[in-house]
């Protein structure tokens, strides 16, 4: 298993024992084999219940 599907499935096990999970991804824009960009988020997942 990749250290991906790691991050992924202790995300899903989170949200689903809490209601709430955080996520980080980063990502890498290569342009002819150089390196362009750069970018890491951070995101939040919750579980809804259809109630505000």
């Amino acid at each position: 298993m990749s250290a991906s599907e790691r991050d992924w499935e202790r995300f899903v096990a989170m949200v689903t024992r809490k209601g709430r999970g955080r996520l980080t991804l980063g990502v890498e824009v290569v342009s002819e084999g150089i390196v362009a960009a750069r970018l890491t988020g951070s995101f939040v997942g919750a579980q809804y219940d259809g109630n505000l």
